[in-house]
């Protein structure tokens, strides 16, 4: 079996709330996954991973702090908001991965504590 993983990217519409449904399936199982996201950052980040996928559809929709709301409520479509979100799909787990500035830190670490103890040694000689 094998897994599928990969991570969704999409632009976050706050002030506004975004209600995300992921469907995954396979020809033995369909499995939906709701979250609703209020978080004040640039994009969310949504990391999926499941065995043997055939299929993911993805449904977002702006929400706002009311929502949901009375449908008798809307007069017409005119009066709804909306918005329009980017997004990415990346294969793999971009959230836990190491960015490439960790790499440059550690060396950076290393280099500094080289240099201190030539400092150190130097003057004490």
């Amino acid at each position: 079996m094998s897994n599928k993983i990969f991570t969704f990217v999409i632009d976050n519409p706050y002030p506004y709330a975004l209600g995300v449904s992921i469907i995954l399936e396979n020809n033995s199982y369909l499995s939906v996954m709701k979250e609703i996201f209020w978080e004040d950052t640039d994009e969310i980040k949504i990391y999926i991973e499941r065995e043997n996928l055939d299929m993911v559809t993805i449904i977002t929709s702006l929400m706002l702090h009311q929502t949901p709301a009375e449908y008798g409520s809307v007069m017409s479509l005119d009066e709804l908001t909306s918005k329009n979100l980017h997004f990415r799909l990346y294969e793999g787990n971009i959230i836990t991965e190491p960015a490439g500035l960790t790499i440059n830190t550690f060396v950076i670490f290393i280099t500094t504590c080289f240099v201190i103890i030539i400092i150190i040694r130097r003057k004490t000689k």
